[in-house]
Formats: structure tokens, sequence, C-alpha cells
């Protein structure tokens, strides 16, 4: 079997681990002269110079190859980048990484067949040179989102104006705070993005108000005790009762959004996880100082002989130089993939695909990262290509009478619990939560962490497992692609990575 993979990314670079490990031959494609995907600078990079994760390198990892010991617990994107580099370098991924090239087209051969095999044509950016070859299978590996979103259609027509153009951006456009000296600046969108861009503006602009479309959870990305917050994704907590975690968070949440609610952030009125939740010490730090101001929902803008006038949904309005938009980005329309292989809308109005991954008309057909993740991102891509990788090296009817079931009804079976609502998200890509995914997964192909035999036979490890920052290595210790030594010596450091610091400590921690 040959395997063509699309995305030289974190989900291509999982991909292409996984397929080699299972002994499948594979080639990745990728338009970027290097590995590394939207984490890298270039020009199809989406990431700013001082982005920072908004989760902890101990839950970010994959499951076979921790993050350096000496990187803070929220690593920059430059080491970010070059931990992906070293990852792809350690598993001979880059052997198989044809770059520089790009898509155009990927096309079924029999398109009337489940199991047809597919054409790739891609062409190189610098000298030209054609590749046209055929593959028995394809992953898309290029991520769920592509094109940045505004506000509204009218902010679009203004962001396209010649004369508005350096003045009305969106996140993909900002690279640093020095071009935004000294000017008044509108952050708009609430995400974990915008956060960090206004937090950051504020240290370089003249003034910077963030419009937040609906209240959200702004938290320090470390508690009291100076741990890492989202240690407390565990195990344990996820399989509490649903109105037990909600009172727990509520309570917890609402003494740190307090400090905030006189500096004009709201505390939301809904359930806990029906609620954005954003990590960032830093906005805190700057809305209580006065760096950052903060206004309702965006309704329009206007343009006026000193600058742009922006009105806001209690009908109060803000001069400004310039206006960033952070509000996202639209799913990517794949128009070098074939019309009839583009994913389609469910009957939920979700994206179609099988366990959010195989195209239920082509089972050689997948996509990777093609969900929204609550949690960690990379482990949910890393355990996709391993469910791929043993998926596709079985034969080829097991794969076949699997997907010949109605996608929407098993999927609405097997993934029950691992959905997440959010409703404040207008977005075809299904979100889903971490472990619930990930343990989905992980029992189809036997790698689900057996935490109850563990509690009666090693108490002091199942206890880990049960109580610790949920790691993708735990799902490293039995079953299929079992690493049980090097996932124990990782599990083993995330706990004692988890240990309480002094909070000065923690915050130099941050980055």
């Amino acid at each position: 079997m040959r395997v063509a993979i699309i995305g030289g990314g974190p989900a291509g670079l999982s991909a292409a681990r996984e397929l080699l490990a299972a002994g499948i031959d594979c080639a990745l494609f990728d338009r970027q002269t290097a590995l590394g995907g939207r984490w890298s600078r270039g020009e199809h990079g989406l990431c700013h110079d001082s982005l920072t994760a908004n989760v902890s390198k101990e839950l970010l990892a994959f499951s076979d190859f921790p993050m350096d010991a000496a990187l803070p617990q929220f690593p920059s994107r430059a080491q970010i980048l070059a931990y992906l580099r070293a990852y792809a370098a350690h598993h001979g991924v880059e052997r198989v990484a044809r770059l520089g090239y790009e898509i155009e087209s990927l096309t079924p051969t029999s398109p009337n067949s489940r199991l047809t095999r597919w054409r790739l044509r891609a062409r190189h950016r610098h000298d030209g040179g054609l590749i046209d070859e055929y593959f028995d299978a394809a992953l898309v590996c290029t991520g769920a989102y592509a094109t940045p979103r505004w506000p509204s259609p009218t902010v679009a027509q203004l962001a396209e104006q010649p004369s508005l153009r350096e003045r009305i951006l969106h996140a993909k456009d900002y690279r640093a705070p020095e071009p935004f000296a000294g000017e008044r600046v509108l952050v708009v969108g609430s995400s974990a993005s915008g956060c960090d861009i206004a937090a950051e503006l504020s240290h370089a602009a003249a003034s910077v108000t963030l419009a937040v479309r609906s209240p959200f959870w702004l938290l320090d990305r470390f508690d009291a005790a100076g741990r890492p917050r989202d240690h407390a994704l565990t195990r344990l907590n996820y399989l509490l009762p649903a109105f037990l975690r909600e009172r727990v968070a509520r309570r917890l949440l609402g003494r740190e959004q307090a400090a905030l609610a006189k500096h004009g952030l709201p505390t939301p009125r809904a359930r806990v996880d029906q609620t954005r939740v954003v990590q960032s010490t830093r906005l805190r730090e700057a809305i209580v100082e006065g760096r950052v101001g903060v206004r309702p929902s965006l309704r329009t803008i206007e343009t006026s002989a000193a600058g742009l006038i922006a009105t806001f949904f209690d009908g109060s309005r803000l001069e400004v130089d310039r206006v960033l938009c952070c509000t996202g980005y639209d799913p990517d329309p794949l128009p070098w993939l074939h019309a009839s292989a583009r994913p389609s809308a469910s009957p939920e109005g979700h994206v179609g695909l099988l366990r959010h991954m195989v195209s239920p008309r082509y089972p050689s057909l997948a996509f990777i990262g093609h969900v929204q993740v609550t949690g960690p991102v990379f482990p949910v891509m890393e355990m996709q290509a391993r469910w791929i990788a043993a998926s596709w090296s079985r034969p080829s009817a097991g794969l076949e009478a699997e997907v010949a079931k109605p996608w929407h009804r098993h999927d609405q079976a097997a993934f029950a619990r691992t959905a997440s609502p959010e409703p404040w998200v207008d977005s075809p890509i299904p979100r889903v939560h971490y472990l619930g995914y990930l343990d989905s997964l992980a029992a189809n192909i036997g790698c689900r962490p057996r935490v109850l035999g563990r509690l009666l036979t090693r108490p002091v490890q199942g206890w880990r497992l049960l109580t610790g920052p949920a790691s993708a290595a735990m799902y490293r210790l039995d079953g299929r692609g079992r690493l049980p030594g090097e996932a124990q010596r990782m599990l083993t450091r995330a706990k004692v990575d988890a240990r309480p610091q002094p909070r000065a400590a923690a915050r130099l921690a941050e980055g």
C-alpha cells in the first residue's frame, strides 16, 4: 500500500510517523521548503512571532516524544517549531518528505468505486518540476481552517479597500507590536490569539481596546500553587458527574473572574462547559492595570478624517487608528481536491466524516486534524494517525465493512460522550472533548489505558493515571504501539513537573 500525505505540519508529521511504523509506504507533500506547517514563520505560517502555546508542554507533547525539560511550561512558537522538526528527524519523516510542492489536484481514479486509488499532481513552486503519481490512499493533513473570517461582511468589504488595507487587518497579518506603536488599536475577538495579541499590543500602542462578543472566563495560566492550570485536565475530573464538575468549576472560576468584573469583563452566566475559557496571565494583568479596555461586541466601523469610528452593540462609539480582527478562520475549501471527495455537511450541520476522519464515500481518503478540540490538539492528531495506520494496515475488506455503516448514526453512538457543546462557536467543524475522543479511538485499536486494572495491580501507577495530568503518554502503556518504558518515564516526569512551585517562578515558566 502507498499513501500520499498532504501537509507538513503536526498532523502530517504524526501521520507519516505512524504509517512508517506500521510498514506502510508513504510520501509527504508540503508547499513550504521546510517542515512545520503553520508554526513556521514563512509565507504560509499563521503564527505571530511571540506566540506561545495555550496548553502546557506535558499535555501538548506527542505520546512518544517528550518536550525538553528545560523548555518553559508554555513554549514559544519557535520552540514548538524546533520540537516538531526534531520529532520528524527522530522518526525518519524527513526521508519521505517532498517539500516546496504546490498540490494542483487530487482525483479519484474510479469515482464510482468506494475503494478507488488516487492520482496526485503537484508542481514545485520554484523550479516548476511536476509530480504526477498514483497512490492507494490519501491523507489530507492541511488543517481545518485557512480562510480568514471577518466580524461581518461590511468589515470584510472595508478591509478590501486599498486605502484601508493597512488600517483594518486580520490576525493572520499580525507578526509583532512595533508597527502599532503610538496608535489607538481595537482588537476584535476574544479567542486565545486575540487575548494574547491585545496584551502584547498594550506595551506598544497608545491604547488598546478588546471587543468581546460574549462573556468568557479569563484565567491565569497557573493556579494559586503555581501549577499549570490545565493539569486539572485529569481522567478523574472527566469521570465526575456533569453537575458536580459544573459546581466546582463555577466556584473556582468565579473567584478569579470577580477581580475583572469591575474592569468591564462580565462574569458568564451560562454553564461553564458552554462558555469559552481562555488562559492568559498577560491579558488579566493588562486589564487590571488599565492597559487594555473592554467593550461589547462590534456593530459597525465607519471612516472619518481622523481615523476609524467603531460602534458597539451597547451604542457606544470609539475612535481608533487601526482595527485588528482576531475572529478566526473559515474551513479550508480544498480547491485542489476533487468535488466528489470534499467533506459534506452531516444532518447535524457538521462536516460529515466517519469518526471525524474518514470520507464516508471513499474509505481510502481521510482527514487528520479536521476537528476542534477542547484540550491539546497534537495528541488528538497523533491518535487519529494511529487509528488510520491500524485500519489501513488491515485487509481492505475489513475497512470496507467498517465504513459501510451509516456514518452519522455510527458516530452518534460511538462518540456520544466526546462532543463538547460550545454554542458560541459558529463552525461546521465538530468540536470534541480531548479525553473522550482519544478514549473512543484508542478503544478501537486496543491501546486505551487499563486504569481500573492498574488500580488493582499497581495502585500507585493507577492512581497517577487517574489523578495526574492527562498526558498522551498513557496511550502508550497498553496494546498496539505500546512503549511502556518510555510512557512511564513521560508520565512520571509530567507528575513531577506538576508539583507546586512559587508563583513568581511559575510566571517565568510561562515563557
